[in-house]
Formats: structure tokens, C-alpha cells, sequence
């Protein structure tokens, strides 16, 4: 099967395609990305994870399966609570 990983700073965007066999979980695509630049340099395993923009629970990684052409998804921490960011703009505008 075909996926694709994919890992975003502010600056750059990454995407890796990968095979992954059929039947792979989510589990079995973070370990194989983890070996391809530059996902090497990351600690996949503290990153929250997902599935086309559905998070996938880390009890859940080894058995939720992939399908072909799914797309998983790092996501990094939020710098700021969205709620904290409206407030603040609000106050900005007035």
C-alpha cells in the first residue's frame, strides 16, 4: 500500500511516500518513517498523531490499520491555547 507521512515546522513542509504492507497499522508506518530522513531527527513517538486530520489515540497506534493512500500527520504542540490567541486579539482590536 501506498501512504504518505507528513511533518510541518513553520518554516518547512515534509511529506514522505511510503510502501507499508498490507494490514500496516499507524505503529508499523511511524516506525518505518522513522528511518528516512529527515524524520530521523525527530522524536515521533512524543508527537500527537493522525490520520487525515483525525487524531489517532497512542494506545490505539498498533492497531489502527492504514489504508492505501492514507495520509498521517505529526502534529506539534500548540505555542499558544486558541482560546488565550482570541482573547488576545480581541483586546488588540478593541
Amino acid at each position: 500500500m501506498k501512504i504518505t507521512v507528513a511533518y510541518a515546522t513553520p518554516s518547512q513542509q515534509t511529506e514522505l511516500a511510503l510502501d507499508v504492507a498490507e494490514g500496516a497499522s499507524v505503529g508499523d508506518a511511524i516506525t518505518q518513517a522513522a528511518a528516512h530522513p529527515p524524520f530521523d531527527g525527530l522524536d515521533l513517538n512524543e508527537l500527537a498523531v493522525g490520520v487525515f486530520n483525525q487524531v489517532v489515540n497512542k494506545p490505539d497506534l498498533d492497531t489502527h490499520a492504514l489504508r492505501d493512500g492514507d495520509r498521517i500527520e505529526f502534529y506539534r504542540p500548540l505555542l499558544v491555547d486558541p482560546m488565550t490567541a482570541r482573547r488576545q486579539r480581541a483586546e488588540r482590536q478593541g
